[in-house]
């Protein structure tokens, strides 16, 4: 069972709970307003029923501007749309549709290798503007992965820092070690020269 909108039962809307809670890259939202045709070869629609609905990505290209990355995608949305014909028998109909599905997405220039796209119809309605055109009103979330340089970039100058950290740290360790062994060892020196000169003095006597 879907999501009753206009009394109609719409299957293909992704659930609450299943909605992306960790943002892998780019999350963007955007609605559209779309016109289904009904075939000739079809019976007019008086009432819908039910439609189930699916997005197919089938390609996408990069466009580079001078001010970001323009990713173009392109797919197709599949229509199974279960209706009863405008005729004195009503009988029940299914039409099978698809149409081609366009969008694009705004990067910033630094994103240079889109990982996965995903494209989820978070909200639909319909409504029978006459008995050959559908009207349709949709909510997409665009879950785009991808890999940020200047991400890969800061964790590098990271690494490098904090191994520079480390070995700073390593000659501190090593100098106060040095440090000690010199205190310790000067000392049997300035024994021996006050053992020599107290020697010298008896001599004298």
């Amino acid at each position: 069972m879907g999501i009753v909108r206009n009394s109609m039962n719409i299957e293909g809307l992704i659930l609450e709970e299943d909605i992306p809670s960790q943002i892998k890259g780019q999350i963007i939202r955007y609605s559209e307003v779309e016109t289904l045709h009904v075939p000739e070869d079809k019976g007019e629609v008086q009432n819908i029923y039910e439609i189930a609905m699916n997005i197919e990505i089938k390609s996408k290209r990069s466009i580079h501007a001078p001010f970001g990355n323009i990713i173009v995608v392109d797919g197709i949305k599949e229509y199974k749309i279960i209706y009863t014909e405008n005729t004195k028998s009503c009988k029940a109909n299914i039409l099978e549709l698809k149409v081609p599905f366009n969008t694009f997405i705004e990067l910033p220039k630094e994103i240079d290798n889109i990982l996965d796209i995903k494209i989820y119809i978070l909200d639909a309605y319909f409504d029978v503007l006459d008995p050959r055109k559908i009207y349709g009103h949709f909510l997409y979330l665009v879950d785009v992965h991808y890999d940020h340089k200047d991400q890969r970039s800061e964790l590098m100058v990271f690494k490098e820092d904090n191994h520079k950290e480390n070995h700073l740290a390593e000659e501190m360790i090593y100098t106060d070690a040095t440090i000690e062994e010199i205190s310790v060892s000067e000392e049997p020196i300035k024994r021996e020269r006050e053992d020599l000169l107290i020697d010298l003095d008896e001599e004298i006597l």
